[in-house]
């Protein structure tokens, strides 16, 4: 019983890691952007809309995605 659930553990350990990861990653870019800012006035306007929700819809499908091939690939 504890062998069937050793694959559902590691797809459920590598799904959280890529939910924190992207979090990571956006508060990285979202500081760089700041950084790179010249000091005059910048024309283009830039929306304050945070993509949290949408990075972490896509990495739940890929994780969902890669438990389906896992789940589904045949072992012998």
């Amino acid at each position: 019983m504890l062998r069937v659930f050793q694959p559902i553990r590691i797809a459920a350990a590598l799904l959280v890691l890529a939910t924190v990861l992207a979090g990571a990653c956006g508060e990285v870019f979202a500081g760089v952007g700041m950084l790179a800012q010249a000091p005059a006035p910048v024309t283009n306007l830039v929306s304050g809309r945070s993509f949290t929700v949408e990075i972490g819809i896509v990495v739940v499908m890929f994780g969902g995605a890669l438990f389906a091939v896992c789940r589904s690939s045949s072992r012998t």
